[in-house]
C-alpha cells in the first residue's frame, strides 16, 4: 500500500442560538393552531387564551392556556359527562373535541424540519469558513 495523507477538518455547529429562534416560532405557530381550531362556544374566549413560554433556559417551549376559561382544556379535549345539577341525574355526554393533541403533532413535524434546516444552514456556513 502507497503513503498517503489525509487531512481532515472539524467543524463546528452551534445550534442553540437557531433553537431557541425555532422554539419560539413553534410556541407562536402551535398555539394559533390550538387557537384556530378550539371549540367556539357562546363567546371566543377560550381559544383566545392560548399563548406560549420558553421554559428550560431557553430549551423547551410550554404551550398553555392563560385565558379565563382554562379550566375546559381537559373536558372539551377528552369529552365529558353532562349533569342536570350537582350531584342530578346525567343528562348527556359531551363529545370528545380534540384540538390540542393533533396541534402537537403537527408542531413536533414541523419543529424537526425547523432543525433540520437550521443544521444544514450551519454546516454550510461552517464550510464556507474552512474554505477560506
Amino acid at each position: 500500500m502507497g503513503k498517503g495523507e489525509v487531512k481532515t477538518n472539524k467543524l463546528q455547529i452551534d445550534l442553540k442560538k437557531a433553537m431557541k429562534e425555532k422554539l419560539e416560532n413553534i410556541g407562536k405557530i402551535v398555539a394559533s393552531d390550538i387557537a384556530a381550531n378550539a371549540p367556539i362556544g357562546y363567546t371566543n374566549v377560550y381559544a383566545e387564551g392560548w399563548d406560549h413560554t420558553i421554559t428550560d433556559n431557553g430549551e423547551s417551549v410550554t404551550i398553555h392556556n392563560d385565558g379565563r376559561e382554562k379550566y375546559l382544556t381537559h373536558l372539551l379535549e377528552f369529552g365529558h359527562v353532562i349533569k342536570n345539577k350537582e350531584g342530578g341525574p346525567t343528562i348527556g355526554y359531551s363529545p370528545p373535541k380534540e384540538h390540542i393533541r393533533p396541534a402537537y403533532f403537527r408542531g413536533k413535524i414541523k419543529f424537526k424540519e425547523m432543525m433540520k434546516d437550521a443544521a444544514k444552514e450551519s454546516i454550510n456556513e461552517s464550510k464556507k469558513t474552512l474554505k477560506n
